[in-house]
């Protein structure tokens, strides 16, 4: 009896869907989708100055350097092949801000400040009802665009462990509202000196031999056939203390990122909070002989950099993309996850990542390129096809590698009549003839204080 009433009932809303249009389910359908508010997650953007991607143990690195940030690669998206727009964290940042290469935003000396007309990442979301914050130890995010961060007051010298202290406490103070908060580590950069236990993990393991010695320079920064005065230590000259303490910082700044995880759970936030960890570039451990430094060059140690994404997905979990994108493609992609249109009047250079993580395509050029200005040196690199062209335009010198075949960029093969070369060329001359518009740059004094942290870091005399 109790089968045949079901049966009526089923068939009664067979007939019912049957009687009702088509244009009416759609009707009601719109009707529903309406009805629904748009879900837009939390972002808690991490960068990590100066992290190599071949150093975190998700990338294969043969130290355990990552366990924390090896969990999100392994429940988000790794991609393989990121790529800053400089070698510099001055220009990085802002690119990665704003969707834009450094020849446009303008930035690439001390105390400048974004052009206002320029359309910022946290500048968009602001205006979407977002909370956005940042802490940092470093003052070079600071200098981006002030006006759309509240940002925490905290010394330019404080660790790892109290910009995470910082940022528990205002996760919760601001769980009730949409936030996007950007935390900044600093302790990659030299000088290496990570705190205990994670001083010495690393002088003591299997991996931990002598290696060769390299001079100490009398120069406080620069790190061209040694090691620059900053970074040394104890009149130490052996390469591989120096590369254990940094792994050290590595390891020290994860246990961080594992706390900030802990508490986005305990504060009901982790499933609603997409976490996406990059690096502004990476840092040179004597590859070309340059030693514990960036900047200068844009060789892939400094420009290829770690690209994680750990989102609420409903597809795909432990997702590795090979395909290679730019860190300008950052800004898209958030707006792309938080659901904010872009703008009619926005000309970003960057695109957003989701269709190539939901698709596996959609990615729409073939080549990436990075910059590095500074005192009159004007550097470019083109990466494309397995191939990397670099161009100096104050020495007119260029570089050609085949990364597939020499990673390291060791041989050059510019010399070399090849199709490569020419395709490249015209693709690095089409990028640097493109319109730009002139930006306005302006600049402010800094205090004592910042003069002091930045001498102390080799960048001022």
């Amino acid at each position: 009896m109790k089968n045949k009433f079901i049966k009526q009932y089923v068939t009664i809303g067979l007939i019912a869907l049957a009687i009702i249009s088509t244009d009416g389910l759609s009707l009601l359908l719109t009707s529903y989708l309406k009805s629904r508010k748009i879900y837009r997650p939390n972002i808690l953007f991490i960068t990590v100055d100066s992290l190599r991607v071949d150093h975190l143990s998700c990338y294969g690195y043969k130290r355990n350097t990552s366990p924390n940030i090896d969990k999100l690669s392994r429940k988000g998206v790794m991609f393989t092949q990121a790529i800053s727009a400089s070698s510099s964290t001055i220009s990085s940042m802002p690119s990665i801000m704003t969707s834009a290469y450094p020849d446009v935003h303008g930035i690439w000396e001390f105390g400048n400040l974004l052009d206002p007309r320029i359309i910022s990442l946290e500048g968009m979301l602001k205006e979407n009802n977002f909370f956005t914050g940042i802490i940092s130890a470093q003052l070079f995010p600071y200098l981006i665009s002030r006006e759309n961060f509240i940002s925490t007051k905290i010394k330019l010298d404080e660790k790892a462990d109290k910009i995470t202290d910082w940022a528990i406490k205002r996760i919760n103070r601001i769980k009730k509202k949409r936030f996007f908060l950007w935390l900044h580590y600093f302790d990659a950069h030299g000088p290496y000196n990570p705190p205990f236990p994670y001083d010495e993990m690393y002088l003591k393991d299997k991996f931990y031999k002598k290696g060769i010695e390299v001079p100490l320079l009398n120069r406080r920064r620069g790190g061209f056939g040694g090691i620059p005065g900053y970074q040394a230590q104890n009149g130490i000259k052996d390469k591989n203390y120096y590369i254990a303490k940094y792994d050290g910082e590595i390891r020290f700044i994860d246990s961080q990122i594992g706390r900030l995880v802990n508490a986005l759970e305990e504060a009901g936030l982790l499933y609603k909070t997409a976490i996406i960890i990059t690096a502004d570039h990476g840092e040179s451990l004597g590859e070309h002989d340059y030693y514990f430094d960036h900047g200068a060059y844009l060789y892939d140690n400094l420009i290829k950099v770690p690209l994680i994404i750990y989102y609420n997905f409903p597809k795909p979990f432990n997702k590795i993309v090979n395909q290679q994108v730019s860190l300008v493609d950052i800004l898209p992609t958030i707006l792309d996850i938080v659901k904010i249109k872009l703008p009619g009047q926005a000309k970003f250079e960057g695109v957003s990542l989701m269709p190539l993580i939901s698709k596996g395509k959609g990615y729409r050029t073939a080549y990436v390129f990075s910059e590095y200005f500074e005192d009159g040196c004007q550097k470019f690199a083109i990466r494309g096809n397995g191939w990397k062209l670099l161009y100096d335009r104050k020495t007119e010198q260029y570089e050609l590698y085949n990364l597939k075949d020499d990673p390291g960029e060791l041989k050059d093969l510019f010399s070399v009549e090849s199709e490569e070369v020419k395709n490249l060329m015209r693709a690095l001359d089409s990028f640097l003839k493109r319109t730009i518009r002139e930006t306005k740059r302006t600049k402010i004094e800094l205090n004592e204080q910042d003069k002091e942290k930045l001498k102390s870091l080799g960048y001022l005399n």
